[in-house]
């Protein structure tokens, strides 16, 4: 799974639930997970880092069930969005990913440490003429992140939102 991030203030993220149902079995997965991975009990799992927790309780969840999984967290180096602030070096990340794991209570030995990653990657920008003037391609370079024999990836949103969606309905 790959989740994916180009500015600090997309890896904040609140529960958007409202059904006390769904709270109520969202509480209980994160429990469960939080009790298993070692994170402190009291950590809130549903505000500011929703995101994170949910993808790593759906690594946790496919690797209970015998679902080989690899979760990277992908943090882009050097881009631009008007506004945001969008890292250029690994330090400039360190400060928001460090809170982040503090927030959730997990400690760098988790029993998932080894199947998740961090991963940062440049991004380039180059000028092209497409035919009404000039514009700006981002250049992304996966091969330097990943090796053939580690694909396919799929986007960590998407197994964690049919993961939750099979485990709420039943």
């Amino acid at each position: 799974m790959l989740e994916a991030k180009s500015h600090v203030k997309e890896m904040t993220t609140n529960c958007g639930a409202t059904s006390a149902t769904i709270i109520e079995k969202i509480t209980s997965a994160f429990d469960e997970v939080k009790r298993n991975l070692g994170a402190r009990p009291d950590s809130d799992w549903f505000h500011k880092y929703y995101q994170a927790a949910n993808r790593m309780a759906t690594l946790y969840f496919l690797q209970r069930e015998d679902v080989p999984a690899h979760l990277i967290f992908l943090d882009f180096l050097g881009d631009r969005v008007p506004g945001k602030q969008c890292p250029h070096t690994p330090n400039g990340w360190k400060p928001a990913i460090n809170n982040q794991w503090a927030h959730l209570g997990l400690t760098d030995n988790h029993l998932l440490a080894d199947i998740h990653s961090f991963a940062l990657i440049p991004v380039g920008f180059e000028r092209f003429n497409h035919g009404c003037g000039n514009a700006r391609r981002l250049n992304l370079y996966p091969h330097q992140l990943l090796r053939e024999d580690q694909l396919p990836i799929v986007y960590a949103a998407d197994v964690a939102d049919a993961f939750f969606h099979r485990a709420m309905t039943g």
